[in-house]
């Protein structure tokens, strides 16, 4: 009971100290991390995972002509690419110093330069940089009671780095544009305050707290053994760090700020005492939040170099994550094997600015704003190691994974290892 106490206190103390990021990683409270439920048992169960990106790459839009009078006509247009290049292949720097008034810092800047960019060609940079994410730790503390209910708490802890990040000049000629090419950080760092180099991040996502019902309806046939079904309602509480919004792609950690609820239902279904197949679908509704943001100005703009920030509310879309899944069940001692499949998407944003400075139109024309989907394919090992032990007070359990980021549309995939361990009261 000590123990119980210990646990359920951390938590609320890093309750009281989770736009979401276009990324394919782990939340604790995802339905694949969920060890063995107990069901109709009092009891707590602990869980801490890991999970450690080795590999990022950016997907774009298949409709994203990736401004092609500026790539060479040897070069393929692929939906794969760099991560600082998921919304556009290349950034556009006059256009970025479009819509100043004269007397401003960027209005004085752009009359240096012919910023006649109609052409497409001046002024244009294809930046690249690698984003790593070493630590996604994953904290989850479930209290079990009767009549399949139980109540869970989760919390994730992140560490994200964006490094050898490069900005390179498409065009070699020599003209007026290139001296705003060549500084182009440095003038941007002035004038905006917008860091287009690298960083580093560390912090806690936002707090999860869930109730569920689950349940099991045993059937006496001769393919089907059992249905299980489950459905849950979260709410989501902004404990994470929010988008930075004065460094390039700097995502939040959890929903930017912003309160949401969840609600999510999944059915299992069992062959033969050991063979494991099932559905779980979510839904996550975020509250309309308002804070400090980089919107869009002018035409030609483009998503990672917007210089204008102001306090704006954000509509967020509706978030969705699917699983489809197949598990083999102790198929040796306490060992099970799974296959899953998951699915991310994100539906469109909407900003509200409440300025009449500001066409609304404008803003919410950003690619940044737009849907985005995940596919993910997992393979996992669970091995209950309380099948081997001769007591059942303490009831370990550990999964191991390896996910595989294969496909997307505005997001960035990661490859990711992971290894989970659980423990039952």
């Amino acid at each position: 009971m000590t123990i119980r106490y210990i646990v359920l206190a951390s938590f609320v103390i890093c309750g009281m100290m989770s736009g979401v990021p276009p990324l394919n990683l782990f939340r604790p409270s995802d339905r694949f991390l969920m060890p063995e439920p107990l069901i109709d048992c009092w009891s707590s169960q602990f869980s801490i995972g890991y999970e450690g990106a080795f590999h990022a790459r950016g997907f774009r839009d298949e409709g994203d002509d990736c401004l092609q009078a500026d790539i060479d006509a040897s070069t393929t247009i692929r939906k794969k690419t760099n991560v600082l290049q998921i919304y556009q292949c290349n950034q556009n720097a006059l256009a970025a110093l479009k819509g100043f008034d004269s007397a401003m810092q960027a209005g004085q800047l752009s009359q240096l330069f012919n910023i006649d960019d109609e052409n497409g060609r001046q002024g244009l940079l294809r930046p690249k940089g690698c984003l790593r994410v070493p630590l996604n730790l994953l904290l989850s503390q479930r209290f079990y009671f009767n009549h399949g209910l139980s109540f869970e708490l989760h919390l994730p802890i992140l560490h994200m780095e964006l490094k050898d990040v490069r900005w390179r000049p498409l065009h070699s000629s020599t003209t007026g544009e290139q001296r705003l090419e060549k500084d182009f950080v440095r003038h941007i760092r002035r004038i905006a305050g917008l860091d287009l180099c690298g960083w580093k991040r560390t912090g806690v996502g936002d707090l999860v707290a869930q109730m569920t019902w689950m349940q099991d309806f045993p059937q006496y046939k001769p393919a089907i053994t059992n249905v299980r079904v489950q459905t849950r309602f979260g709410v989501n509480f902004p404990t994470g760090k929010v988008r930075d919004e004065d460094k390039v792609l700097a995502v939040p950690f959890g929903n930017d700020g912003a309160w949401g609820i969840q609600f999510a239902g999944g059915l299992d279904l069992t062959f033969c005492w050991t063979l494991r197949a099932g559905i779980d679908a979510e839904f996550l509704y975020l509250f309309p939040h308002t804070r400090c943001r980089r919107v869009q100005t002018a035409c030609n703009q483009t998503d990672l170099l917007f210089l204008t920030k102001v306090s704006a509310l954000r509509e967020f879309g509706l978030g969705q994550q699917l699983n489809l899944y197949l598990e083999s069940c102790h198929v040796w001692r306490g060992l099970s094997m799974k296959l899953n499949y998951q699915l991310l998407k994100r539906n469109e944003d909407r900003i509200d600015i409440g300025s009449d400075r500001l066409d609304p139109a404008m803003v919410n024309s950003s690619e940044s704003l737009q849907d985005w989907t995940a596919h993910s394919l997992i393979v996992s090992a669970r091995y209950d190691l309380w099948k081997d032990l001769p007591y059942e007070s303490v009831l370990p359990s550990f999964i191991a994974w390896f996910k595989w980021g294969f496909n997307g549309k505005r997001a960035i995939l990661t490859h990711t290892l992971g290894l989970q361990a659980s423990v039952t009261f």
